[in-house]
């Protein structure tokens, strides 16, 4: 992985915390991942039980519209991307 690369997985991670804690009652619990392979980024983020729904949104229409932002970035990057979004106490 190059540099360009790294800084680019460093500051999407950082984008994708702050967006996520923005919504979160429990900002401290998010965490974000990013693995890679093949072009593809996996942004994996795990927030707290109780901010779960309110991040996921009604029929999903939050979380999808945070892929949509991700996936933008990832795109400007010349990667694809998917979101996983899991609460904080299950493994990923």
């Amino acid at each position: 992985m190059g540099q360009h690369e790294t800084l680019g997985n460093k500051s999407t991670e950082k984008l994708v915390k702050e967006l996520f804690q923005q919504l979160a009652y429990e900002a401290y619990e998010v965490r974000v991942g990013i693995e890679e392979a093949k072009g593809t980024m996996m942004v994996q983020v795990r927030v707290a039980s109780s901010d779960f729904d309110r991040v996921v949104g009604r029929n999903g229409t939050t979380a999808q519209s945070l892929a949509v932002i991700v996936g933008a970035v990832a795109k400007k990057l010349g990667k694809h991307c998917t979101v996983q979004i899991r609460k904080s106490d299950t493994s990923i």
